[in-house]
Order: structure tokens, then C-alpha cells, then sequence
């Protein structure tokens, strides 16, 4: 016999229920809708998470708007590291709007998975939202912790793929200059090779100020007002939302800079941690300077970092840490495994990258030990999928065949690539890592606020760069009690994959090898694709 289902009709409760939903929708201003199971009778409230770009209920972005969802604290003071609040209040959050987030029908994230890691749980969640696919990963030492880590950056990538707004600028620079609005060029982010244009095939358009393109507002630490900036610069996947002829893309932006926090300070924090932790790695790749190499750091006792080392160890890895810290002098840590049995153990990853930027140089090792643990074998389970038929070497016999992040990382998958650590391997620069964490203990425990110690970060900054903020957040951020950011530093050196996307700022490796007296080339020497992931 054949069975169908269909929609339960609405009886006269039903209909009473559904107007008073919608009654209160109207009171949430539309920040809130409500799902209601005609069957079971269950009313489920849900946050309004907007589509990006969405044509009905999308707002034109101004200085105003930016204001209003910026989070500015009365109460900023240092609990949790640079954080304002506990992780677990930040849970909380989360788990009263869990529905909101992860739901088959509803959520943001469609699924999650829990991925291929044996030193502690790696948590995956999953989005399709337009043409573009994205996903998220947390870490953490308790299932429960990775799980919620995963929802926070899975917010934080959602808000850096496309903007809530609108923008109110579509012109070129040509016609800004004739306007006298104030604006950063395109051409002070674009460094890519003019070689580029004569490749067969390219992801990227050639730029001219004459070019029409969307504008968006930041605000400059360095002048205290707002100014425009390309909006490719700001989000890095806006061409996926759009239609022709304005899905067109200049610059390969990455997501480096975008960070969550409890409010407007704090994720500007996590944003400059993250900029200055890829400047810090890329410049002493790209000029083969000496880093400093740390040793006894299972002297100094802390037991997360010596377990993740045992750990790595146990699965053949070498692992050697790096001060790479730069004019900042926010600590910044290179740690690079080296896997010890490369004749027989063909299959495995022979060289991996990670590092770590934060004001406790405990912590910064211990966030690049955590990436380094929990990837490794990861990757090496994608690699199997991903790459078959496709050897290390047909890389090295051609960079220019390496287009995205991944390829990157497979490239130095295989022994033959260890060459080109030898700057770093080779290091005759030493020191002990007791006496390490007095020398990088410029801003621990010094600062009773977030604003006392951020003010500190951009004041060793600005004399050498410019500075800017963008406000990603959101109005339904903003009622979740989280802000979203982009810190943007075009003096420092980006992070961009494929060889030749890498968009290398000459100018930012000689200033850098200069400024902190480091013992590499001023012209970039290492041709070597960097193995950041």
C-alpha cells in the first residue's frame, strides 16, 4: 500500500499559537522567529541569523551602524587571559541558543563530525551558505570544550565570508580621489608578480584605480577616524555572493586577522595576535633569517606542553620551537615537526608547521603544540583522500602547480622538501627556555585591563605601520554578546595561498630584517612556497 505524509491541517488552537508567534516576532524587531511542530506542539525560539547580502532585509553599511553594533565594555578587566570572560559563561551563551547554531533544519552549521585526532577531540562543524562551503574546527582537552570552540570559530568564519551590509560606495579610486573621500588603495594590499597575467589560468582580475569596486569603512588606530578600504580586503569571499559583474576578484584575501571576542577590544586582541603571528613566521621564512631556537622546555613545567610533546614524539616527530618574535614584542612561536623515520615511513607527513602568538609565552607555545597534535594526523588521513595519483614531487617540480592552502602543506609532506628548513634547523641562535619566559614576559600580568594592554600592543605598532579595524559584527552578534573584527596592517606580510598568490611584500622583509637586527637576506631569498597552513 502506498503512504504518503502530508502537512497536518491547522485546527483553530494552531492558528491561535501561530498569531501569537508572529505577534511576538514583531516585538523581537525580527532578531528572533519561532519553529512550531504542528505534531508534537513544540515551539522552538531561534536567532534571525541573515543570509549575507540578503535584497529584502539588507542595510546600507555607515559609520553610524558600525557604532551601534560595536560592544564597548564598562567592564574589560583580564579574567581569562586577554579575555573579559570565562569560558565557561561563554558556553552558556551558546547552549541557550544551541538550536540556533546546530540543527538539521535550522542551524547555521548543517552538521558536525568529530575528526581524525588521538591527542585530544578535534570537532568539525559544516556550512553551505551560497556558492561557498566552509567549515570549522575547535580544540580543546575535553569533548565538550572543542565542541563549543568549533561553534565560536564557525561564527567568527561566517562573519568574515561576506558583509551583513550593504555598501554604500561602488566606484573606483579614480573617482574617490575626485570626490576627496579619504581611502586606502587596493594597490598598498596588491604585491602579486605582473608574470601572474601571462599564466593560463588565473583566479584574479588586473586591477586599475579606474576599476569599480565595493568600499567599506574602517577605523585607523593610527589617525583615530574612519576611512574607506576595499571590501576584498575585509571579507574573503564576497565574490560568491555576488551576481556579474561584481563577483569579479583582484586580491586571494584569507581570513588572517578575523577574530571573535566578548566585545569590541578583546576580538581587535585576537585579531592582532593573529596578524602579527603569520608577519612574525613570514618574514623569517621568506628572508631566511635565524629564528631563535628554545630548549629544556620541559624544564619550565607546564605539563600540557610536555604531554603534547610526548605525544608528537611517540608518533615519530621531532619537534623543535622557535622565538620568532618580532618589533611587537608580543611573543610569537614557530613550532616545526620533523618526522624522525623519513626512509620507511613513506605514507606520513615528513614536515609541519603551526605557531602561536599571545601575551603568555607559555600559552603561545602551547595553542601551536595543540594545532600541531591535533592536524597532523588529520592531514595525513585528507592527503590519502584528496591526492591520489598526485606525488609531492610533481610540486617540486613545478611551485607554480600549487594553488590552494592544502597543497602547501603536501608539498612538505615529503623529506625531500627538508632543504629548505635548513635556516631554521641549522640555527646556531639558542636559548633556554627558563630564561626565555623572562625575556617574553613584556606584557603578562602588567596590564589590569583589555583597553590598558591593547593601547600598549598598538602603541609598539604604529610608529612603523598603520593600523586599521573593521567591524564585522552583526545586530544578532551584538544580542549574543560577541563582536567580530578584522585587524588590517598592509605594511605587514599577509598570508596567501598558492605560489603565486603569495603576495610577498618586499618592502615588509626588508624593514623587518632591519628593524629587529635578524641575520637574513633584505632581498626575498627562500623561493620556496612557505609550508603555512
Amino acid at each position: 500500500m502506498n503512504q504518503h505524509f502530508s502537512r497536518p491541517d491547522l485546527n483553530q488552537v494552531d492558528l491561535k499559537i501561530i498569531e501569537e508567534l508572529k505577534q511576538k516576532v514583531m516585538e523581537e524587531e525580527g532578531h528572533y522567529y519561532f519553529a512550531y511542530n504542528l505534531l508534537t506542539k513544540d515551539i522552538i525560539k531561534l536567532f534571525m541569523i541573515k543570509y549575507p547580502q540578503c535584497s529584502v532585509c539588507g542595510e546600507k553599511e555607515s559609520i553610524n551602524l558600525l557604532k551601534e553594533t560595536a560592544i564597548i565594555s564598562v567592564n574589560d578587566r583580564l579574567n581569562d587571559g586577554f579575555r573579559e570572560r570565562e569560558f565557561d559563561e561563554v558556553i552558556k551563551v551558546l547552549q541557550n541558543n544551541i538550536e540556533s547554531f546546530l540543527h538539521p533544519l535550522f542551524g547555521l552549521f548543517d552538521t558536525h563530525s568529530r575528526n581524525i585526532s588521538d591527542s585530544m577531540p578535534l570537532i568539525s562543524l559544516y556550512v553551505t551558505l551560497g556558492r561557498r562551503k566552509f567549515d570549522a574546527h575547535g580544540r580543546r582537552s575535553t569533548y565538550k570544550g572543542s565542541f563549543f570552540t568549533s561553534i565560536l570559530e564557525g561564527l567568527e568564519r561566517f562573519h568574515g565570508i561576506a558583509p551583513p551590509t550593504t555598501s554604500s560606495y561602488y566606484t573606483s579610486e579614480q573617482s574617490l580621489m575626485e570626490e576627496k573621500q579619504q581611502f586606502i588603495s587596493l594597490h598598498q594590499f596588491l604585491r602579486l608578480s605582473e608574470s601572474l597575467f601571462t599564466e593560463d589560468f588565473v583566479q584574479v582580475e588586473k586591477y586599475s584605480t579606474e576599476t569599480d569596486i565595493f568600499w567599506r569603512y574602517v577605523y585607523s588606530f593610527n589617525d583615530k577616524r574612519y576611512i574607506l578600504v576595499p571590501e576584498e580586503v575585509i571579507y574573503f569571499s564576497t565574490h560568491d555572493f555576488y551576481e556579474k559583474p561584481h563577483d569579479k576578484r583582484y586580491i586571494l584575501d584569507s581570513s588572517n586577522g578575523i577574530a571573535l571576542g566578548s566585545n569590541e577590544i578583546e576580538a581587535s586582541i585576537g585579531g592582532l595576535f593573529e596578524v602579527i603571528e603569520r608577519d612574525s613566521f613570514l618574514v623569517h621564512w621568506y628572508s631566511k633569517s635565524s629564528p631563535l631556537r628554545v630548549e629544556g622546555i620541559e624544564n619550565i613545567g607546564n605539563k600540557n606542553i610536555n604531554l603534547m610533546i610526548a605525544y608528537l614524539q611517540s608518533i615519530g616527530y621531532k619537534v623543535h620551537i622557535f622565538d620568532v618574535t618580532l618589533e611587537s614584542e608580543v611573543p610569537s612561536f614557530w613550532v616545526l615537526l620533523e618526522l624522525e623515520d623519513k626512509e620507511t615511513d613513506e605514507d606520513r607527513i615528513a614536515l609541519y608547521t603551526t605557531a602561536g602568538t599571545n601575551i603568555n609565552p607559555e600559552e603561545a607555545i602551547e595553542s601551536a603544540l595543540v594545532e600541531a597534535s591535533t592536524s597532523i594526523r588529520s592531514f595525513i588521513g585528507y592527503q590519502k583522500l584528496i591526492y591520489k595519483g598526485v606525488k609531492p614531487t610533481d610540486f617540486m617540480e613545478d611551485y607554480r602547480k600549487i594553488k590552494k592552502l592544502e597543497d602547501h602543506l603536501y608539498l612538505y609532506s615529503s623529506p625531500k622538501m627538508r632543504f629548505a628548513f635548513d635556516f631554521a634547523i641549522h640555527t646556531k641562535r639558542i636559548i633556554d627556555a627558563n630564561e626565555l619566559m623572562k625575556k617574553r614576559s613584556t606584557y603578562l600580568n602588567k596590564f589590569s585591563s583589555q583597553r590598558e594592554l591593547f593601547d600598549n600592543i598598538i602603541n609598539k605598532l604604529t610608529p612603523h605601520h598603520e593600523v586599521y579595524q573593521a567591524n564585522l559584527s552583526s545586530r544578532t552578534l551584538k544580542i549574543l554578546g560577541f563582536n567580530c573584527v578584522k585587524i588590517l596592517i598592509p605594511t605587514m606580510q599577509n598570508i596567501g595561498f598558492g605560489y603565486l598568490y603569495q603576495n610577498i611584500n618586499q618592502e615588509r622583509i626588508q624593514q623587518a630584517v632591519q628593524l629587529n637586527n635578524l641575520d637574513g637576506e633584505t632581498e626575498v631569498m627562500n623561493r620556496e612556497p612557505h609550508p603555512f597552513p
